[in-house]
């Protein structure tokens, strides 16, 4: 390959490239598109040829006016009139040219002046390279702004705390958490920088709002123990607000308890957070209580706290206790916003007061506020559920016109609508419309529309929706089946009905719809075997309930009294029970489970089996599961694939490869094919041993069959190659 060659640009004036160049220059270096970009020290040796240093009595540089640059000409202007300057600006020149577009929101065209700076050997600094990852964040290309970092570190420019936390930010936006997490960690072990409050911020709001409270607040305590960091009342407020979304109130409410014994004094949107996790789950008097103690620390309610609070009478019912607080917030001049309006119309609505929500939304005119759409969609269900459906569509059609853009309830709350008052036609024409303006339908829509079908008789066409959505790629929920199941009864196909739930995990929901339609066809016997099998899916949703409150013994006390009533339990109970008795660690129990199984004359399953060896792999006991493996090939169910990889993945976190590899050999000798996760799980195994080479030898194996890693196995292997290669280099 010949040697990279590089001439600098022609700076006689006149020669700078114009305009249009500048949007086709994008030279970038990263691993995506393979660019190759001389070294920084190259173009600034080639930049001082250009220097003037011949010149005994240089001319004085002109002013540079970022104040007059409005648009992308001005700033063009400017970047052609610094790059003839002699002497040359200064980095933090060229630096205010690229805040200035940024600040245009010009993110693009900031990255072109970039490139163009790197061509003609523009002075750059850290700060600059701060601004260009900048850009690619919010043009959501955080890998890109990896590249920048790569090149300026190369340059013998580090990166500082804003670098990390814009990267961080941009991993966390695009939905990587793991990686933010794995970044912020590596800032930590190898002391790349001292994590500022911003950085932390960043990263435990990111994973609260990601649904990763627990690992936010543990990170926290880390941050305490390991850097001496104080906690301030922003981080705390993440992770409160997280709490609460999480449904964690009680950890919430000893959180908030800490702060105050920290000395942090929790603010307006603590309690705010707190309080709504409360309402949430009906928790009124603590509520009261944190009310109390926010006067008693001089913590005044806002309109947000009010909001929340109308909102729980509302739910509740309670419509004087939420009139009492709109007037409570306009003795104290706090003035309503559209939001606690909204609440108390949708309240109205939920009680059937139509009339008395209309009149409120009326005179929303007179207190200078618009309605928004939730106000538009509360008013157009209650309509709706009153029967008043041509009042409905007289709101419908008010929408557009003021300036506010139907939503997928206000069409999905419509077609319901004109469907439960038999106007099938003008609910699918509305649909139709739906489709047309591209918004979106949800579940709730589909379903809506499963109830017009069968309402209408249109059995067929209501099966052949159902088969459309699951081709796209949407998950039908019980209200979904339950519809159809009832449509299917109702019109005398219970035998279509009883074929589609044999393909679903039954719910006690389906049961009724059966036993109305076998007795109304004279089918009793059928109708009694499906009440019994009814009894039984009823008891294990209190099984289910008892254990995920790790109540194993009541669980177990129901199990027997149900025996003495001569209720048995099928096969899905006792599969139940067998998980309960293994996540407790109660393998010994377990174990004679599944022989009673077998005593009462059903036959243990591939999930009994699969439950009992994952409980004695995740209790140590791999040697038993490995016999019990051997016994099915002997009594059957013949093993598959989950249950090999339950074993194997034990092994490989013991740490026993030799193990894990001779079970990987066995189950594809026994004809039982490893899938995509198992051979991950071994991948995953060798690199936690260090064993870089087998892994690699592997990684080819896995190639030629057809597997490929997933991306956290990717990033592990990345990093132990990067580890390598340091270890290498450092001797």
């Amino acid at each position: 390959m010949p040697p990279f060659k590089f001439s600098p640009p022609n700076l006689i004036p006149g020669s700078v490239p114009a305009a249009t160049n500048l949007n086709r220059r994008r030279r970038v270096a990263s691993p995506e598109i393979g660019n190759y970009v001389p070294p920084f020290s190259y173009f600034c040796s080639n930049f001082h040829c250009f220097s003037g240093n011949d010149r005994v009595f240089p001319p004085e540089p002109p002013r540079l006016d970022f104040s007059s640059v409005k648009d992308l000409d001005n700033a063009i202007h400017l970047f052609h009139q610094m790059v003839r300057m002699l002497p040359q600006p200064s980095a933090r020149m060229y630096n205010n040219l690229l805040s200035v577009i940024a600040k245009m929101k010009q993110y693009s065209f900031a990255l072109d002046v970039f490139d163009e700076m790197r061509l003609v050997g523009a002075p750059v600094n850290g700060y600059t390279m701060n601004i260009a990852i900048n850009c690619y964040y919010l043009l959501e290309r955080v890998g890109f702004g990896f590249s920048v970092m790569g090149i300026f570190l190369k340059s013998g420019f580090a990166p500082d705390a804003t670098t990390f936390n814009t990267l961080i930010k941009g991993l966390l936006f695009g939905d990587k958490v793991s990686g933010a997490v794995e970044m912020f960690e590596k800032v930590l072990s190898f002391k790349m920088c001292e994590p500022d409050d911003v950085m932390i911020l960043t990263i435990i709001d990111g994973l609260c709002k990601s649904g990763h409270v627990r690992i936010a607040h543990n990170l926290l305590r880390r941050l305490e123990e390991k850097i001496r960091w104080r906690p301030n009342v922003k981080a705390y407020n993440a992770i409160l607000n997280g709490l609460c979304k999480c449904g964690m109130v009680g950890d919430a409410f000893q959180l908030l308890s800490e702060m105050v014994g920290k000395g942090v004094s929790p603010t307006v949107f603590s309690y705010n957070s707190t309080i709504q996790g409360l309402c949430v789950v009906g928790r009124l008097k603590d509520v009261q209580d944190l009310l109390n103690e926010m006067a008693d620390c001089d913590i005044s309610l806002d309109v947000v706290t009010f909001s929340i609070l109308i909102h729980a009478f509302c739910k509740k019912g309670k419509m004087n206790e939420a009139e009492d607080l709109l007037g409570t917030m306009k003795q104290q001049n706090i003035f309503p916003d559209i939001v606690a309006y909204s609440t108390l119309i949708g309240g109205y609505c939920l009680r059937g007061e139509i009339d008395k929500a209309k009149q409120l939304f009326d005179s929303l005119a007179d207190m200078d506020l618009k309605p928004d759409i939730v106000c538009y969609n509360s008013l157009i269900n209650g309509y709706c559920n009153k029967g008043r459906v041509d009042e409905a569509w007289l709101l419908f059609l008010e929408v557009p016109c003021k300036g506010l853009k139907h939503n997928t309830f206000t069409y999905s709350t419509m077609i319901h609508g004109l469907f439960s008052s038999g106007k099938f036609a003008d609910g699918w024409k509305l649909f139709k419309d739906m489709k047309a303006r591209q918004v979106r339908p949800n579940m709730i829509t589909y379903n809506i529309l499963l109830y017009g079908l069968c309402r209408n008789g249109e059995i067929d066409e209501a099966l052949s929706l159902l088969r459309m959505i699951e081709a796209k790629g949407v998950n039908p929920d019980t209200t979904s089946y339950a519809t159809l199941i009832n449509g299917l009864c109702t019109h005398g196909k219970l035998d279509v009905a009883r074929n589609l739930l044999d393909r679903l995990k039954p719910d006690i929901k389906y049961y009724n719809s059966f036993i109305n339609g076998y007795c109304k066809m004279g089918r009793v016997d059928e109708a009694w075997f499906l009440f019994l099998e009814a009894l039984c899916r009823g008891l294990e949703h209190i099984y289910h309930g008892f254990l995920s409150k790790d109540r194993i013994v009541d669980a177990w006390k129901l199990f027997k009294d149900m025996e003495a009533r001569r209720v048995s339990p099928n096969i899905f109970t006792y599969n139940i029970l067998l998980d309960g008795l293994c996540r407790n660690g109660e393998i010994h129990e377990a174990m004679l489970l599944v022989n009673m199984i077998g005593e009462k004359g059903l036959n243990p399953d591939l999930v009994s089996y699969g439950t009992l060896i994952n409980g004695l792999c995740k209790n140590g006991k791999c040697d038993v599961a490995i016999d019990l493996l051997n016994q099915l090939y002997s009594t059957g169910p013949q093993p598959d694939v989950r249950i090999y990889t339950m074993i194997i993945s034990s092994f490989c976190q013991e740490g026993s490869m030799e193990e894990a590899k001779r079970l990987f050999v066995e189950m594809e000798n026994r004809g039982c094919a490893p899938d995509s996760v198992t051979y991950n799980i071994f991948f995953h195994g060798l690199l936690k041993k260090n064993e870089l080479h087998k892994a690699i030898l592997f990684l080819e194996l896995m190639h030629e069959r057809g597997f490929s890693l997933d991306s956290t196995t990717l990033s592990m292997l990345r990093n132990q190659v990067r580890l390598s290669e340091d270890i290498f280099f450092s001797n």
